[in-house]
């Protein structure tokens, strides 16, 4: 269930599971083999995340027992955060902050200076998302639990700010469209989210009437939705 990620001019795939395990480049252009790593023997279902900089990009690959920061054209690892993460959650990174699900919530790392160190900028429980991935917008994060409470914190701080209670269970990541969280949670129901200064707010619900595990996907102005029985293009006539 991970899925790649394209960085630069490589493909970077992320499998892992008790026989196998691996992270691989790719060149995009022809397919070519860039580099191959071992990875951990157990199960993980997170996709990798990119840490972008002005200067070069990196990509992040956790598991159960550490999150690690990798060259997308060589697979050299640049740094590592020796903290078990989620096997689900991916991390999101924003500026020179990664985001992770690790312990009993959400985690901010912080990076020192120029150095390849990471310091811990916060950790917050109720940023507890068992599956679903944290959204970044304007200095807020959001996070969607398996049983339905949206949380909205403070970026800088991980101070919550508010939690609405949606129609779950979820599965699938939250997705920003327009200032707004669209939650597709695992019946087909996707309830969109206004995001308020100081509360959320149920403002549309539409029922696929299928049932969805897979996150969202959003480009060219549509939205891209695979359920159990067929893949969806949502978009305004």
């Amino acid at each position: 269930s991970s899925s790649p990620v394209v960085v630069d001019n490589a493909v970077v795939v992320q499998v892992e599971n008790e026989v196998n395990s691996m992270a691989m480049g790719i060149d995009k252009r022809t397919g070519a083999e860039l580099w191959h790593v071992d990875r951990p023997k157990r199960m993980n279902w997170s996709s990798p995340g990119v840490l972008r900089g002005a200067e070069h990009s990196l990509v992040l690959l956790q598991n159960g027992e550490y999150l690690s920061a990798h060259h997308p054209q060589t697979g050299e690892q640049a740094w590592r955060y020796e903290k078990g993460c989620s096997t689900i959650v991916s991390p999101v990174a924003v500026g020179d902050n990664v985001f992770v699900r690790s312990g009993s919530g959400t985690v901010k790392l912080l990076r020192k200076g120029t150095t390849p160190e990471l310091e811990v900028a916060w950790d917050q429980p109720k940023l507890s998302s068992e599956s679903a991935s944290p959204v970044l917008h304007e200095g807020r994060i959001y996070t969607v639990n398996r049983a339905g409470v949206a949380t909205c914190a403070r970026e800088d701080t991980g101070a919550v700010v508010w939690q609405l209670r949606l129609k779950g269970p979820f599965w699938a990541s939250p997705v920003l469209v327009g200032g707004k969280l669209y939650c597709f949670n695992h019946e087909g129901v996707c309830q969109v989210v206004e995001l308020g200064e100081d509360a959320g707010k149920v403002v549309a619900q539409n029922e696929l009437g299928d049932k969805v595990l897979g996150s969202p996907a959003v480009a060219d102005d549509a939205m891209y939705v695979r359920s159990e029985g067929a893949v969806w293009k949502i978009a305004q006539p």
